[in-house]
């Protein structure tokens, strides 16, 4: 086993996982890329970013990290977060001129690191507290209803997309960080979209509209 030590603000971090300190070194430039900070507030340097990156890797507390960079606790944690989605992919890592290795290698080095999973982005609506709220509003307005039902309809509409179902979407995720969601969103080309109602007194029949009819109304 290969025992390797580097020192950040006075921090030793001592790599000892049977690979080497270069390849500890390309994991952290290879993680910064997925993984990007957003800077909030007074920016740090992208060299304090990479610190920070280093010593959250090796395990290290808020209070070790803002003593070893020089930066009080309150800085650190309002000026670097983590971005929700990454902004590189392995291949395009690889063709980063800073980094003279195949995307094979970029590959390797980040399967070896136990908290990056390679996994399929789960699939949401659009559905915000303000949508949440306007639904519970209308629900407690018509719970008093009884005949009015009988001059309702009620319309909605399904689209199967042509290239794929939505979801078919995979990234590398911090297994430290919340998963990454994809808004499911019911438009766009390359689709089908089915049409159909209810009422009280039953089911219209399957429409194919070439725009997007979503409504309620009275008769």
């Amino acid at each position: 086993m290969i025992v390797s030590t580097m020192e950040i603000g006075g921090i030793s971090i001592v790599i000892a996982n049977g690979g080497n300190l270069k390849c500890s070194i390309l994991l952290t430039q290879v993680y910064q890329l997925l993984f990007p900070a957003m800077p909030r507030g007074t920016n740090l340097t992208d060299y304090e970013k990479g610190q920070i990156d280093t010593l959250k890797t090796a395990g290290n507390s808020a209070r070790a990290i803002s003593k070893a960079i020089g930066r009080s606790p309150g800085t650190e944690k309002k000026n670097y977060k983590p971005n929700k989605k990454g902004k590189s992919s392995l291949r395009a890592i690889a063709k980063n001129p800073d980094f003279n290795v195949s995307k094979d290698t970029v590959s390797r080095v980040v399967k070896k690191k136990k908290t990056i999973v390679y996994k399929k982005r789960k699939v949401q609506p659009v559905m915000k507290n303000v949508h949440k709220e306007k639904r519970l509003k209308w629900a407690r307005e018509h719970m008093s209803w009884k005949q009015e039902w009988h001059k309702v309809i009620f319309s909605d509409e399904k689209k199967f997309n042509l290239d794929g179902p939505d979801g078919w979407a995979y990234y590398w995720h911090d297994l430290r960080q919340d998963d990454q969601v994809s808004s499911k969103r019911q438009q766009g080309g390359g689709s089908l979209i089915v049409w159909g109602a209810f009422s009280w007194n039953g089911k219209t029949n399957l429409a194919f509209p070439i725009v997007l009819l979503t409504f309620w109304f009275s008769l």
